[in-house]
């Protein structure tokens, strides 16, 4: 028997169940034939990165699409010594440098995985040239990039008209999959609260939670 073990990675991607979980993702916004889909996912590779690695950095000339398989990303700037959380994004979810794509200026904001994560990542130009090259593609772009801003739109909205508790209450409803997962003042900076008023919400919440079970 040969001992194979040095030559073993640590991690073995399974590249094809990454890529049809991507498929049945994408399939949401929009129905793609299926030999379009196939050349649209072939333009796929792996990328990990591991705990407080920054992907995107400000300044960054990073061209490519992301779609995350596991972990979570933080997208957070700088004002001096504060950090400001935009933004966290899950596995089935995707990420750009925006910024930079869109409007040819210098982003400002980082990209930090905040556990080990595993993305799917295509270059942005060759995802360019198959949305042009099909309509069903560049239609299913269109879609996705719709719901990111209608997404982002209701971001604005809850952050500008909702009152701190319904913050709270709203980012435990849609988001408690990251809860114990992502640091509390991450969180607290993401809401527009302080950590101190999200500590007191925490344990207001848990007060009531625990008076209707025992009720």
């Amino acid at each position: 028997m040969f001992d194979i073990s040095e030559s073993v990675p640590k991690i073995l991607h399974n590249i094809e169940l990454y890529k049809n979980t991507l498929s049945i993702v994408l399939q949401q916004f929009a129905k793609v034939p299926k030999d379009e889909l196939k050349e649209f996912l072939d333009l796929f590779y792996v990328e990990t990165y591991e705990k407080n690695k920054n992907i995107i950095e400000p300044n960054n000339t990073n061209f490519k699409g992301y779609f995350i398989i596991k972990g979570i990303v933080r997208m957070h700037y700088r004002i001096g010594k504060k950090e400001i959380t935009s933004d966290f994004r899950e596995a089935n979810s995707f990420f750009i440098n925006g910024m930079a794509m869109f409007t040819g200026s210098p982003n400002f904001d980082y990209f930090t995985a905040k556990e080990n994560t595993t993305c799917l990542v295509v270059d942005w130009n060759q995802l360019e040239a198959i949305l042009k090259k099909y309509h069903s593609l560049e239609h299913l772009g269109r879609r996705i990039l719709e719901w990111h801003y209608a997404q982002s739109i209701r971001a604005s909205y809850n952050s500008n008209f909702l009152s701190v508790e319904e913050r709270y209450e709203l980012f435990v409803k849609e988001r408690s999959s990251l809860l114990g997962r992502i640091k509390l003042k991450h969180i607290a900076s993401y809401l527009g609260i302080t950590p101190e008023t999200l500590s007191r919400l925490r344990a207001k919440y848990q007060v009531i939670g625990n008076e209707r079970r025992e009720k």
